[in-house]
């Protein structure tokens, strides 16, 4: 009897501690879960959620976007699907302008294989030479890319002014890239072209996918 009972205040004892623990942890998720993340930790939750973002350039505004990028899976045989397709900014009065359209998927793998299964047929197919697809950007690398163009195109009005056969434009990832007409009449890349002067400034190093041009 007398182990029997030892036994029970132990099992009692055991079960309160379990019960206490299970407080405690209770107790600390909340206090998780009501905590601001860090500032590090938000800034990585941004980036991640804007290179999950595709934005569309030149695609004509007629109320079907949705039906436009479904089209447009069907046609690359690309089975994921936008968790969701916006116009950004106001809706122009002019016909002829075409706002940016914003896709965003489920996940980052999803959005650079739909960019990169959509260059790969923009090479074959003719009839997707006007639409132009880049990665989403955060704030400060929207801004950065800004500060790209304009130095390129700084560099394309010196080339126009000298009459050579250079020109200039800038990456996805904002660094600014010179190219050389040949004799053929082809543009050719100068790999190992650098920035001239320390006042021109490169663009946010991301990824290398497209290439929004200056100038050609």
């Amino acid at each position: 009897m007398t182990e029997l009972k030892e036994a029970k205040e132990e099992r009692a004892s055991l079960k309160a501690e379990i019960d206490g623990l299970k407080n405690i942890n209770e107790e600390l998720l909340a206090a998780i879960n009501a905590r601001p993340p860090p500032m590090a930790m938000s800034a990585a939750l941004q980036v991640e959620e804007h290179l999950k973002e595709v934005i569309m350039s030149k695609v004509k505004e007629h109320g079907r976007d949705d039906t436009v990028v479904s089209d447009l899976c069907k046609k690359m045989d690309f089975c994921s699907r936008p968790t969701e397709v916006k116009r950004l900014g106001k809706k122009p009065t002019n016909d002829n302008y075409r706002r940016l359209l914003k896709v965003i998927f489920s996940s980052v793998f999803d959005s650079r294989t739909f960019l990169s299964q959509f260059n790969e047929m923009k090479k074959e197919d003719e009839s997707l030479g006007h639409i132009r697809l880049r990665p989403g950007r955060t704030k400060e690398e929207h801004e950065e890319c800004k500060k790209s163009v304009a130095i390129a195109n700084k560099l394309n009005n010196e080339a126009k002014k000298s009459e050579n056969n250079t020109s200039y434009s800038v990456r996805d990832n904002g660094a600014v890239w010179t190219y050389e007409k040949n004799n053929d009449g082809k543009w050719s890349r100068v790999a190992d072209w650098k920035l001239p002067s320390a006042n021109y400034q490169r663009g946010p190093k991301k990824q290398n996918l497209t290439n929004t041009s200056a100038q050609h």
